[in-house]
């Protein structure tokens, strides 16, 4: 990417260059020249492409940009594997959530039982088998044993859940004990804790209402970590909101800097959005900096409100010195 400074407006010679030894069995395609406006920017697609037998290992490749006497060039590091491989995706995940049948916490009496509903939640598109196992955290009751079906599959869009049930003898150890339940899925790996009292006396319990679960709620992201600009110069994300269980209600943004705040920045704040139940909404935030703004590396926290709850995400905010032009990589993989 050419991004136009202080003005500057001009055809630039685009070329790339193996720094040290090159690879056997590479190619590099980069379209020369480029044409970049007064205050705008401009790309060229530079293309790598391995016959079937490259040499391995890493190497780097250096991007040059030329306008007569103006110079400047950004490196681009450049794995070469021995096999094809395939880009991971972005990485999603699950959110866990336990809900007791009245009252709370569970309550469980000689010769009774009790029930928790175990909910899990795809974000980002999750989709896979989870795990479920539950233990106690810290000395164990006696005279109670718990059941929890186990795995469940959580769909790529909504909810699953199994329901936790504990069964006490006639004569369980009294007291205030915790649970613990844990959902598996490979590396990924969440708790949550359930508070469970076991009385002397029998106590009837309320019934189960099913429109209680899941407990609605959301998670907060930005759709890219970091930010990057020079003086003079905007840039921007996006504030991703993904709704898990139930939850459908507005989400209010609100913004504040972590640790020093930089000079000349201002700071478009996203605009309040709803997610569709299971499903996810963005809403842009972009950053609008004068010629003389602080340069250096800051962090902006944005918090989403919505009634009661509230989550909190950062994204990284770079500010470059600036040059008659600037030059950086914006990379993309693909696959025939």
């Amino acid at each position: 990417m050419f991004a136009s400074v202080n003005g500057f407006a001009s055809s630039l010679s685009v070329s790339g260059a193996w720094t040290g030894v090159a690879p056997s069995g590479v190619s590099v395609s980069l379209p020369s020249p480029v044409t970049v406006p007064a205050g705008g920017s401009a790309s060229s697609i530079l293309t790598l492409t391995a016959d079937s037998s490259p040499s391995t290992g890493y190497y780097t490749l250096v991007v040059t940009a030329t306008n007569g006497a103006i110079s400047h060039s950004s490196d681009i590091g450049v794995t070469i594997l021995g096999t094809p491989s395939v880009l991971a995706p972005v990485a999603a995940d699950f959110a866990i959530t336990s809900t007791i049948t009245q009252p709370s916490p569970a309550v469980v009496s000689p010769g009774l039982t009790q029930s928790a509903i175990i909910v899990l939640a795809s974000v980002d598109g999750f989709s896979s088998i989870v795990s479920l196992t539950a233990g106690w955290n810290g000395a164990a009751p006696d005279g109670v044993t718990v059941s929890l079906p186990s795995p469940i599959t959580v769909p790529s869009v909504g909810s699953a859940s199994s329901t936790l049930t504990l069964t006490a003898d006639n004569t369980p150890s009294t007291g205030t004990y915790t649970l613990l339940v844990t959902a598996s899925n490979g590396a990924i790996s969440h708790s949550t804790e359930i508070p469970v009292i076991i009385s002397g006396t029998i106590v009837i319990l309320a019934p189960v209402t099913p429109a209680a679960f899941p407990i609605p709620d959301f998670s907060l992201h930005p759709s890219t970590d970091t930010v990057s600009t020079i003086p003079g110069l905007s840039g921007g994300t996006s504030v991703v909101v993904n709704s898990l269980g139930s939850f459908s209600g507005p989400v209010t943004f609100f913004i504040s800097w972590v640790g020093n705040a930089p000079t000349g920045v201002a700071i478009n704040i996203p605009q309040a959005i709803t997610p569709p139940a299971g499903g996810q909404a963005a809403s842009p935030i972009s950053f609008t900096t004068t010629a003389t703004a602080s340069t250096g590396t800051y962090i902006v926290q944005v918090a989403g409100t919505s009634g009661s709850v509230s989550h909190s995400t950062d994204i990284t905010l770079v500010l470059n010195s600036p040059g008659p032009f600037l030059i950086w990589p914006t990379l993309s993989n693909s696959m025939d």
